[in-house]
């Protein structure tokens, strides 16, 4: 991935950006979701294909302490999880508890996510509303989403207010400096043509958001030994942290 620039505001990035929204991504991902539902592929990230397993130990961990505790029963809330890449990399160490896993998503992700995707325990819904008709969801999964928000810190604070059990915020981007900025990121041409608006947070201010109801669990780099320079001032690197509401016992 490429890397450039301190815009001022948000727009002023996005106007130099492709977007999120091109048919030719969501098709490329749906591409390679369903070669790897139907065996063809272990699984795989940002629609490239791997083809040994690579499980997420660190967030398959949480995932069964909340099941633990919830009688063996797993809801999770997969916030802007794309076509549910998470759950499908993982859901082979997920088989013996029960699990629901229910996707946040734009218009295009939820068509066709539950018309050639969803399962019996994976579904796609167009906001949190929808969601809570059907499901109670008992974890929160924010991964690699908040740095692609134009409003991470008011989208946090709406959801923080449906009292998760567990906030899990994955390989999200923190700047090295107090100062965050906004950057724009550039995916190289052999995953597909695309770049977009994104922030480096600062971790003091994201650790407040949680001041209240919530204790970090754990935190730790999501890529060790891995960092983004974005000029000869600014780097940034991808952070991990577990949250867990107060009145649950550890």
């Amino acid at each position: 991935m490429a890397w450039r620039g301190n815009f001022k505001t948000w727009e002023d990035a996005k106007q130099q950006c492709t977007g999120y929204d091109a048919p030719a991504i969501l098709e490329k991902t749906k591409n390679a979701i369903l070669k790897v539902k139907n065996g063809e592929a272990a699984f795989e990230r940002d629609t490239v294909l791997f083809d040994k397993p690579e499980y997420n130990w660190a967030l398959l961990t949480i995932l069964l302490k909340a099941a633990n505790q919830n009688k063996g029963k797993l809801s999770v809330l997969d916030f802007g999880g794309a076509l549910g890449s998470s759950y499908v990399q993982n859901k082979v160490m997920l088989q013996e508890i029960d699990v629901e896993w229910s996707v946040i998503e734009q218009a295009s992700y939820i068509n066709v996510g539950n018309e050639a995707i969803a399962d019996g325990k994976l579904k796609f819904y167009a906001d949190i509303e929808a969601c809570l008709q059907e499901r109670k969801p008992n974890v929160l999964l924010l991964s690699s989403v908040l740095q692609y928000l134009e409003k991470p810190y008011h989208v946090l604070g709406e959801l923080l207010t449906h009292q998760f059990e567990y906030i899990i915020i994955s390989r999200t981007i923190f700047t090295n400096n107090a100062q965050e900025q906004i950057a724009v990121q550039q995916v190289p041409k052999s995953i597909y043509e695309a770049s977009y608006p994104a922030w480096f947070l600062n971790a003091d201010k994201l650790l407040a958001t949680f001041d209240t109801g919530y204790q970090l669990l754990t935190e730790f780099e999501s890529y060790p030994g891995y960092t983004i320079v974005l000029d000869e001032d600014t780097t940034g690197h991808y952070h991990d942290y577990v949250f867990k509401r107060l009145d649950i016992d550890a």
